[in-house]
């Protein structure tokens, strides 16, 4: 018998297939997880970028009332905590510790009306970020 018609060879060979289909299908699934990890890190710096000009004017209105006075306008919700559940925002200051946030409408609450999707975020260390869609992306206000 020829030794390639043995059992034990088939069984080495099909061993070796399944040996380096695996490999071969582990280092595959670790080059996309690396390629999503670069496109969502690409995404959250979008997320968050640093502009004054998309920023429609009550916002920054509402953002100056929130800094003198530490509480939301007359007749607008705000001032709660945000939990950053999304990881959009930084996690950490500069010092390392954890970033807290609070949330304020950029809308005055109307009986009846639905408050809408805009939100204003600050933080403990004075920044500010906008959102237009209800937290699924953020601009950071200067």
């Amino acid at each position: 018998m020829h030794p390639k018609n043995t059992p034990s060879f088939l069984v080495r060979l099909l061993l070796g297939l399944l040996v380096f289909m695996f490999t071969f299908c582990r280092s595959e699934q670790r080059t996309e997880q690396a390629s999503q990890q670069a496109s969502s890190t690409t995404q959250s710096q979008a997320a968050i970028a640093p502009t004054n000009a998309s920023i429609p004017p009550k916002v920054l209105e509402v953002l100056q009332y929130v800094r003198n006075h530490d509480k939301a306008p007359d007749g607008y919700v705000g001032g709660r905590r945000f939990g950053n559940f999304e990881k959009l925002l930084p996690l950490k200051d500069a010092q390392g510790r954890p970033m807290q946030y609070r949330e304020w409408d950029v809308n005055p609450q109307i009986k009846g009306k639905n408050r809408g999707t805009q939100r204003l975020v600050t933080s403990k260390n004075n920044r500010a970020w906008y959102t237009s869609d209800h937290y699924a992306s953020f601009t950071e206000i200067e």
